[in-house]
């Protein structure tokens, strides 16, 4: 019983430790190339947002990180190295906005 118990737990364990994360309201399965999969036809993801000051703050930021400042420049800006560099979609505005 205790092997059968052990067994189950390690079955349980190893799925969990490969899982992916699928937000989504139709069900759907993530993508098989994706970490975490959001699918929504009516509301979109909302980056983190901070002041200047906070943004300047991250001690040693991941390649890639994207954060919305609020103030001085306002947009969207990654890292791709050192400092946060502005994105490309900083100058994109939802219609009606």
């Amino acid at each position: 019983m205790r092997l059968l118990f052990l067994l189950s737990l390690l079955c349980i364990s190893i799925t969990i430790a490969s899982a992916q994360v699928s937000i989504t309201t139709t069900g759907t399965p993530p993508d098989p190339s994706s970490m975490l999969d959001i699918k929504n036809s009516t509301k979109g993801v909302l980056i983190p947002r901070m002041t200047f000051t906070q943004r300047n703050l991250i001690s040693l930021p991941a390649n890639a990180l994207l954060i919305y400042q609020t103030d001085n420049n306002p947009g969207f800006y990654y890292n791709q190295g050192t400092p946060l560099a502005t994105s490309l979609a900083q100058s994109f505005l939802l219609p009606g906005y």
